[in-house]
């Protein structure tokens, strides 16, 4: 799908970003195949994943919505040691390299 002169999200109603979660992305309507809008990609698979729910446990967009929230606050999460990503971007292989060895050991 070619994208139309937009420049926002026709899901969010924000501009398009640059990184992968922000990238425009054409929607459709997967029975009638008629084309939505542009919109983030984040917000293309939270679509799809959204009617996969619906579909598969007869709920409507209502009641995802509702699970989302009553999971988010009833699962407030443990601690089992994660650590965050390490950070990108290094300025050289050997930089890269010696933090990949230094977490890894």
């Amino acid at each position: 799908m070619q994208p139309f002169k937009t420049t926002t999200c026709a899901f969010t109603g924000l501009p398009f970003g640059k990184g992968s979660e922000t990238k425009p992305q054409g929607d459709h309507d997967h029975k009638t195949l008629l084309y939505r809008g542009h919109i983030w990609a984040a917000a293309n698979r939270l679509e799809g994943a959204a009617n996969s729910i619906m579909r598969e446990a007869g709920w409507t967009i209502e009641q995802v919505a509702e699970a989302l929230v009553k999971y988010y606050h009833n699962n407030p999460g443990i601690d089992i040691g994660l650590q965050p990503y390490p950070v990108l971007g290094y300025a050289t292989r050997d930089e890269a390299e010696a933090t990949f060895n230094e977490t890894t050991n």
